[in-house]
């Protein structure tokens, strides 16, 4: 899963936000590595709607702005689908309760699996995401260089 920054270069540094984040934004130093920075303000930003008990939108396409530039940052596994198995329970108007009798887990576990916090058992992610009819792609690549 990967969000769209709108990257604007201002004062030595690069301006990101995060359209359709509400206050997603940071600020990136010529010194400081983009992806990582920009990963981290995104993550924190999508953590803090989920801590809420809020369903972080779901990325959007983004044109590029006539100052400035576009660039995908890269939303971690794990957070990514914590937010898509929100998503997916919100669309389907299921309360964790209700989905946890359906997959035979106790609501708690539902939450977990919601929770930024929380510990994600591969297989309970699995039962979750086939019960809202999804599928769990799992790849393990080697890191770009």
């Amino acid at each position: 899963m990967e969000y769209a920054a709108i990257v604007t270069h201002e004062d030595g540094a690069f301006i990101v936000e995060f359209p359709g984040l509400d206050g997603a934004r940071t600020e990136v130093l010529a010194s400081e590595s983009f992806d990582e920075m920009a990963g981290e303000a995104l993550a924190l930003w999508l953590e803090s709607e989920l801590q809420l008990r809020r369903v972080p939108p779901l990325p959007r396409r983004v044109h590029a702005p006539k100052r400035g530039a576009v660039r995908m940052v890269r939303v971690p596994a794990v957070l990514s689908a914590r937010i898509q198995i929100r998503q997916a329970r919100a669309a389907a108007g299921l309360s964790q309760t209700e989905l946890a009798k359906r997959i035979g887990v106790t609501q708690q576990q539902v939450a977990n699996i919601e929770s930024p916090d929380g510990d994600i058992r591969l297989g309970t992610l699995e039962r979750a995401a086939d019960a809202l009819e999804l599928t769990v792609d799992l790849r393990l690549r080697p890191k770009a260089a």
